[in-house]
């Protein structure tokens, strides 16, 4: 087959040149413009500069006028009191609603004068004067029975505020919390807390007394709030015993006023007992204060035994010497007595004083009863008021010393 020559439009080639022609024209026009608007600004400030001197007054008052407008517009809008927020929301005062005021409820003014306004006569008007009054008097009661009651709301917000600036400390109960009902059994086990060294203040008065148990005070004789204490505590039906000071076999350790010694003469020990007992009036009993020498001498005791005998008390041993012949010396006389089970603050510790009054809970359980002494201090005083109702719970029985003493 013969090959076919190409063969080249010319057409094309003139297509071609055509178009570019046209780019060309195309990249010329902002040229020309640019040289229009040249010529165009060039004309027009040769004409300012040729005319300056009498165009610049016009143009400052147009600019005068249009500030001083301005400012008048300005002024009228502040006295209006729009704020920016509110431009797109701005009336001019004439264009201002007029506020009309609302007339009050004409609902109660409707009820009255309709029964007021009827034509009725004398006679009916003295008849029908006594029921008016009475549904007005029903109308009225139940008016007050709906309305709630106000002087409730202020009692209730008052009493705390009253109480904040009374109570400057800790304000304790002034009775003793009752033995729950259960626990009055003979059977059930019983514990006895007796309180030493009552008598140097009054700092824990009001501690004592809220302890929460019927507690037996131990007061030392002599001192200034003796007397105070015996006749207090009897008052609030607390049992009261004379805290007798005997002679310890320290020698630099002093028991205080109204102590009995050994080798003492009868008499002297009986004008010292006489003169204690007189300073804690209604004492049913004694414990001894120290005395770990004199508890160990029979002929002090046995002065002592004979002289409570007399009285009709009875003698608790605090048990401050192994040897002590006081409990010995009032079985044999037939004196009723009684011996200390546990100390229970050796240490000013809550923790020890809790774990000693537990070890006194098992000893009651296991012998029917048990005596606990301890002494007149803050945390002896707590510790017993913030167990006494778990002791209760256990079936343990809080009691006075005379319930358990010996006979």
């Amino acid at each position: 087959m013969p090959r076919k020559k190409k063969v080249v439009r010319k057409s094309g080639k003139k297509k071609a040149s055509k178009r570019g022609r046209k780019k060309a024209k195309k990249s010329l026009s902002p040229s020309l413009v640019a040289m229009f608007m040249g010529i165009v600004i060039g004309a027009g400030l040769l004409w300012l500069a040729l005319n300056w001197n009498t165009i610049t007054p016009n143009v400052i008052s147009t600019i005068s006028s249009s500030v001083s407008s301005f400012q008048k517009n300005f002024t009228e809008f502040t006295k209006t009191k729009t704020s920016l927020s509110g431009l797109s929301s701005f009336k001019l005062p004439e264009a201002k609603k007029k506020v009309v005021p609302t007339k009050k409820p004409i609902v109660q003014k409707k009820k009255i004068p309709v029964v007021a306004k009827k034509k009725v006569s004398s006679r009916s008007v003295k008849k029908s004067a006594a029921p008016t009054k009475k549904k007005v008097a029903v109308k009225t009661k139940a008016i007050e029975r709906a309305t709630p009651p106000k002087k409730t709301t202020v009692t209730m917000r008052s009493q705390p505020k009253v109480e904040r600036k009374v109570t400057t400390q800790t304000v304790y109960l002034a009775k003793p919390e009752p033995v729950p009902a259960k626990a009055l059994n003979r059977f059930s086990p019983k514990i006895v807390f007796v309180i030493d060294d009552v008598g140097y203040h009054l700092r824990y008065e009001q501690l004592l007394y809220s302890a929460g148990a019927p507690l037996t005070i131990a007061i030392l004789p002599q001192l200034d709030y003796s007397e105070h204490f015996s006749r207090e505590a009897r008052r609030r039906g607390y049992e009261v015993i004379l805290h007798q000071p005997m002679e310890p076999l320290g020698k630099n350790v002093d028991p205080g006023p109204g102590v009995i010694k050994g080798g003492m003469r009868r008499s002297e020990v009986e004008r010292v007992l006489d003169k204690n007992l007189r300073t804690v009036p209604g004492a049913s009993g004694i414990n001894n204060h120290m005395g770990s020498k004199a508890t160990q001498d029979g002929q002090i005791m046995n002065w002592v035994i004979s002289e409570l005998k007399d009285r009709n008390m009875f003698f608790l041993d605090s048990m401050t010497s192994n040897n002590s012949m006081g409990w010995r010396t009032a079985r044999s006389k037939g004196l009723p007595y009684l011996k200390r089970s546990v100390f229970i603050d050796n240490e000013d510790d809550a923790v020890y004083i809790a774990n000693q009054i537990g070890k006194l809970i098992d000893k009651a359980k296991k012998e029917g009863y048990a005596i606990g002494i301890g002494h007149y201090k803050r945390k002896t005083l707590e510790t017993i008021r913030r167990m006494a109702p778990q002791i209760n719970r256990k079936g343990v029985q809080i009691v006075r010393l005379r319930e358990v003493v010996k006979r």
